[in-house]
C-alpha cells in the first residue's frame, strides 16, 4: 500500500471504506519544571541595550534619557536589578551584568530576554505501541467497543522511570500538541522532570481511510490514509512507527474462509450489474469502479442504484435519504418503521466510530413521518453462549442503538444488510481489494423496488426462520422486544412463545 497523503488528491481515487481502531495508551501526570524566554518591556529593553552601548550610565542619565520621574526611575532600575541584568560599580554606576553580556554578546543590537521558570504538573498520554507522546484529548463514547491493536509486551505499564526519560526526550512533542501560541512554545524548554504517577490505561481512536484508483493496466493501486482523530472536521497524521504497527496488525486478521461466493450472492439478491465483473479470480473491482465513473453500472431505474463503500459514507448517505425522502412521502401520519441491519462475517465490520453511530441516529429519526419520534435501529448478531451477549452489547452498542441475536456462526457471510421492511434495503458484498488486508470493500445496491426489497426479506426469513429463539442483545433505554420487532413478529416458538424475526410472508403463504 502506499501511504503518501498526497497521492489521495489525484483524479479517479474513491475513498471505499473507512475504519475506526484504537491505540492503547497511559495517562501520566509527570512533574516538571519548564524555563522559557519572555521578552523584556519595551523600557526595559532599550535600557539594557544604553547598558551594553555605553557600559555605565548613572541613575540620572538613565532618567533623563527616558525622560521619567525619580519613582519611574528607581521603579526600572529595581526590576532590572532584581531580574540580574544590571548592578551597580564600586562607584555607583549603573553597569551590565556577566549574565546580560552572555545573553547579548556584548552587542546592543540583540534584543535582551528574561527567563522564567515555573513548576507545573503535566498531564501527558503516551501511546502504548511505541511509547510515543500524543495528544491529550476528551474522545467521544461512540468510539467504545472498536478493535484495539495489542500492546507489545514489553509496553505494558511502562515503569515511571522509563515515562520520565521518553518525555525528556519527546518534550518537545508535547509542546507542539498543546495549545499555547507557537511563539510562546519556540522559547519554552524542560528544565528538569520530578517524576510522575502511574499510568492510567486509555484509547485514542484513530481512523482508517482505504482509497482506491483504477488503472488501466488492470491493477488498483491503493492507498491509506491513517490519522488520529481530533473533531469532525480535522485529522491529525500519525508517526510512521504507528502506522507500520497498525498496518502488522491489520496482516494478522483474517477474512472467513467460508460463507457466501460472489457469483452465489449475485444470484440470490440478483445483482446482475455486479455478475457482469466476475472472472475466474472474482469480482473485477478495477473494471467496475472506470464503468462506475463512466455511469456504466446502472440498474435501468433509479429506484435501485449501485453503492460501494459503507452505509454510513457521507455520499452513500445522501443516496439513502433521497431514495428514503421518496418512499416516506406515502407514510401515514404518525406512522412508524423499523430498521434491521444484518451484521457480516468481515473481520472488520461496524469497526466505525461518530460515523456509524450518527447514521444510526439520524435513520432512527426518519423512521418516522413526522420526524417528531423515532424508530428502532437493530443490528442482527450470530451468538454461540448466552455470555456472548455481553461481548455484543460492549463492542456495538455505542453505535447501533438495539441488538438481537440468534444461534449459530454461519448466520453472517460476506453480505452485509440495512432492511427498513417494505420500504428499502441495502445488500453489499465484502470484497477485498488486497489479499494481504482484512481491509474489505462493500458493494452492492441500494433500492426501493417491491420485487427487490421482497427477495431481502425472503433471504432473511429463511436465515433466520430456523434458529429458533432470538436474544434481546441491548436496546436503548425504555425500549422493548416489541417495540423493535412490531409488525414483524410473525411467528412464535411454541416452547416459549418468544417472537422470531419473520419479514416476509410466512412459509405456508409463499409459493
Amino acid at each position: 500500500m502506499h501511504d503518501e497523503t498526497e497521492m489521495i488528491e489525484t483524479n479517479g481515487v474513491r475513498l471505499c471504506n473507512t475504519i475506526s481502531l484504537l491505540i492503547p495508551a497511559y495517562s501520566y501526570d509527570i512533574n516538571c519544571a519548564w524555563t522559557q524566554e519572555i521578552p523584556l518591556p519595551a523600557i526595559e529593553e532599550f535600557t539594557c541595550r544604553l547598558l551594553i552601548a555605553l557600559q555605565e550610565v548613572t541613575p540620572s542619565e538613565v532618567q533623563q534619557y527616558f525622560g521619567l520621574s525619580k519613582r519611574e526611575c528607581d521603579v526600572l532600575i529595581d526590576n532590572l536589578h532584581k531580574s540580574k541584568l544590571v548592578t551597580y560599580s564600586n562607584e555607583g554606576m549603573l553597569i551590565p551584568t556577566n549574565m546580560l553580556m552572555d545573553r547579548t554578546k556584548g552587542n546592543p543590537d540583540t534584543v535582551p530576554s528574561l527567563t522564567k521558570y515555573e513548576v507545573r504538573t503535566e498531564t501527558v498520554v503516551f501511546e502504548a505501541l511505541t511509547v510515543s507522546v500524543m495528544p491529550s484529548t476528551a474522545y467521544n463514547r461512540s468510539r467504545y467497543g472498536l478493535p484495539q491493536l495489542p500492546i507489545p509486551e514489553e509496553n505494558h505499564s511502562p515503569a515511571p522511570g522509563m515515562v520520565t526519560e521518553k518525555f525528556g526526550r519527546q518534550y518537545r512533542a508535547f509542546l507542539d500538541y498543546s495549545r499555547r501560541p507557537e511563539v510562546e512554545t519556540k522559547k519554552t524548554r524542560l528544565y528538569k522532570v520530578d517524576g510522575c504517577s502511574y499510568g492510567k490505561f486509555m484509547q485514542i481512536p484513530v481512523d482508517l481511510e482505504i482509497w482506491i484508483r483504477p488503472t488501466k493496466e488492470g491493477d488498483l493501486e491503493i492507498f491509506k490514509k491513517v490519522a488520529e482523530k481530533v473533531s469532525s472536521g480535522r485529522h491529525r497524521p500519525l508517526s510512521m512507527e504507528v502506522e507500520a504497527k497498525i498496518s502488522d496488525y491489520l496482516s494478522t486478521l483474517k477474512m472467513p474462509s467460508k460463507g457466501m461466493s460472489i457469483s452465489r450472492y449475485c444470484t440470490i439478491f440478483d445483482d446482475q450489474v455486479l455478475h457482469r465483473y466476475i472472472d475466474e479470480r472474482g469480482l473485477d473491482l478495477n473494471l467496475w469502479l472506470i464503468d462506475h465513473s463512466n455511469r456504466k453500472t446502472g440498474y435501468g431505474t433509479q429506484a435501485t442504484r449501485s453503492i460501494i463503500g459503507p452505509i454510513f459514507d457521507r455520499n452513500n448517505k445522501k443516496t439513502i435519504d433521497r431514495m428514503l425522502e421518496e418512499v416516506s412521502k406515502d407514510w401515514k401520519r404518525n406512522e412508524m418503521h423499523r430498521a434491521f441491519w444484518l451484521s457480516s462475517s468481515a473481520p472488520l465490520w461496524g469497526a466505525n466510530g461518530y460515523l456509524m453511530s450518527d447514521f444510526s441516529n439520524e435513520m432512527s429519526r426518519r423512521l418516522t413521518e413526522d420526524r417528531q419520534g423515532s424508530g428502532p435501529v437493530t443490528a442482527i448478531m450470530p451468538y454461540e453462549d448466552m455470555k456472548d451477549l455481553g461481548a455484543l452489547k460492549t463492542t456495538f452498542h455505542t453505535r447501533i442503538p438495539n441488538g438481537i441475536a440468534y444461534k449459530g456462526g454461519d448466520l453472517q457471510t460476506q453480505v452485509e444488510i440495512f432492511l427498513i421492511p417494505g420500504q428499502l434495503a441495502v445488500v453489499q458484498y465484502h470484497v477485498q481489494p488486497d489479499n494481504a488486508s482484512a481491509v474489505t470493500v462493500p458493494i452492492g445496491y441500494v433500492t426501493v423496488e417491491k420485487s427487490r426489497i421482497e427477495k431481502i426479506e425472503t433471504y432473511l426469513d429463511d436465515l433466520l426462520g430456523t434458529r429458533g429463539d432470538a436474544e434481546l442483545a441491548w436496546t436503548e433505554r425504555n425500549v422493548d422486544y416489541d417495540h423493535i420487532m412490531g409488525d414483524c413478529q410473525r411467528r412464535y416458538c411454541s416452547a416459549k412463545r418468544k417472537p422470531i424475526l419473520r419479514l416476509g410472508k410466512p412459509p405456508e403463504a409463499r409459493e
